[in-house]
């Protein structure tokens, strides 16, 4: 940060959750990324699957046994 601040540079870190992109903030940090592509869509994919009801799902393994679908 020191070395930034005395060149004039902007201090940036990449970031793996908002609460050290506030924490950083604090810091003087100027540019933050925020995960990555694949960190973003994995958590979106966690959460829609979360928010499926399956209680009504049934097994029919037995009905598929063998075939490829």
């Amino acid at each position: 940060m020191a070395a930034c601040k005395k060149t004039g540079k902007a201090a940036g870190k990449h970031c793996f959750n908002p609460q050290e992109v506030t924490m950083r903030i604090g810091q003087g940090f100027q540019y933050l990324a925020l995960s990555s592509d694949g960190g973003l869509l994995g958590q979106a994919a966690r959460e829609a699957f979360s928010a499926i009801d399956f209680s009504g799902a049934t097994d029919q393994s037995a009905d598929t046994k063998g075939s490829l679908y």
